[in-house]
């Protein structure tokens, strides 16, 4: 049987348990007050869109456009989104019928 003392393993562990307790502190400060900092707004509503679009089979080579006017960025943002919004293509669906 294993005789490891509370000191031993907070010894032992020392690094890994920094480590956590900085990554739960992170996370709670990250997400504190989350509903009024996310906003949705026109941007985020053209590349839903288009992610929309790519998985309806209707792809792009064109990115969101920059501020300059007439120049796009890569369309990469769109199909790195467009996993996310496959698995959660139900949710998704109810939402833009």
């Amino acid at each position: 049987m294993y005789n490891f003392s509370m000191h031993e393993l907070i010894k032992k562990y020392k690094v890994s348990m920094i480590i956590i307790i900085i990554m739960i502190i992170a996370a709670v400060i990250r997400t504190y007050h989350m509903r009024d900092l996310a906003v949705f707004l026109a941007d985020q509503a053209s590349d839903s869109t288009a992610v929309f679009n790519i998985l309806k089979g209707d792809f792009t080579l064109l990115g969101p456009i920059t501020s300059v006017g007439g120049f796009y960025n890569g369309p990469i943002v769109y199909y790195l989104m467009a996993p996310i919004f496959w698995i959660f293509k139900l949710l998704a669906s109810d939402i833009f019928l």
